[in-house]
């Protein structure tokens, strides 16, 4: 995600000697270990209120890049005019 601009960079650098992404493997261990000590019903909220996060974001993106030169329906509106 972080090669497309989907996240920050710092989760794209990879290890030189592994070649994996290094930053981004610790940073799911971090939250997965954080969730192992919660009970399921704090883990649902967790994930509805991600999820939502996530949504909106998605929403966000599309309504800035909607009408930007190289998108569809720049395209489809510039053909209209």
């Amino acid at each position: 995600m972080a090669h497309v601009g989907l996240a920050p960079k710092v989760f794209g650098r990879r290890s030189k000697r592994f070649g994996t992404p290094l930053n981004a493997i610790l940073l799911q261990l971090t939250i997965n270990a954080m969730l192992v000590g919660l009970d399921f019903d704090a883990i649902m909220v967790a994930r509805r209120s991600h999820a939502r996060s996530l949504a909106r974001v998605a929403c966000l993106r599309h309504l800035a890049t909607r009408h930007t030169p190289g998108s569809r329906a720049f395209a489809h509106a510039a053909h209209r005019l």
